[in-house]
C-alpha cells in the first residue's frame, strides 16, 4: 500500500504555455513525485493540446475561456461539473496554491472543505501587473486586494522572493 501523502498543486496556467511559473509548478511537482503522490489541477485550452501523459505526475485539467488581448485563459471550475467531481474524488492531505485566481480559489475551498492545510505561493507582484494592463490605480488597488483576500485565508503563503514578500 503506498503510505505517501497526496498533494493537489493548483495553478491558473500550465502547459502547452510556458511561463516562469509554470516552470516552477512542473519542477516543483517533479521532485515531490519522489516523496508524495501529487496531482496538479489546471485549465485546458481549446485551442492547444498537450500530452499530460508524458509528466510523471497527475494532471486534472478544467475547462477554460481564453480572455480577449490576453495569452491566458480563465478556468471555470464552477462551471465545470466533471472538474469538482473528479477533485472531490481524491483525497488530498495538503493543497499548494500557485495562483489566487479561479483554480487556486478551489484548492483553497478544499482544503477548507476537508479542513486541511492550503499553502500559497505568490510569485508576482500583482498590483503592478494590473496596473500594466488596465492602466487605472483604482481597478489594479480593487483586483489586487481580492486576490490578497484568497492569500490570507490560506495557512501558508510563501514568496518566491525578497521584494514579492516585501509587498
Amino acid at each position: 500500500m503506498n503510505k505517501k501523502i497526496t498533494i493537489g498543486i493548483f495553478n491558473d496556467s500550465f502547459f502547452p504555455m510556458a511561463d516562469g511559473v509554470i516552470m516552477v509548478v512542473d519542477n516543483y511537482a517533479r521532485r515531490l513525485t519522489k516523496y508524495a503522490n501529487v496531482i496538479v489541477f489546471v485549465p485546458e485550452y481549446s485551442n492547444k493540446k498537450f500530452d499530460d501523459k508524458t509528466l510523471p505526475y497527475k494532471v486534472v485539467r478544467c475547462h477554460s475561456f481564453k480572455v480577449p488581448f490576453l495569452d491566458y485563459s480563465l478556468a471555470i471550475p464552477k462551471y465545470d461539473k466533471n472538474f469538482s467531481k473528479i477533485l472531490d474524488q481524491y483525497k488530498l492531505d495538503i493543497v499548494h496554491v500557485h495562483s489566487p485566481f479561479t483554480i487556486g480559489k478551489s484548492g483553497l475551498d478544499y482544503a477548507k472543505k476537508h479542513e486541511i492545510p492550503c499553502v500559497a505561493t505568490m510569485h508576482s507582484q500583482f498590483k503592478l501587473d494590473f496596473l500594466r494592463a488596465v492602466k487605472s490605480e483604482k481597478i489594479a488597488t480593487i483586483l489586487t486586494n481580492r486576490l490578497i483576500k484568497v492569500f490570507n485565508e490560506c495557512d501558508e503563503c510563501w514568496a518566491v522572493n525578497s521584494e514579492v514578500a516585501r509587498i
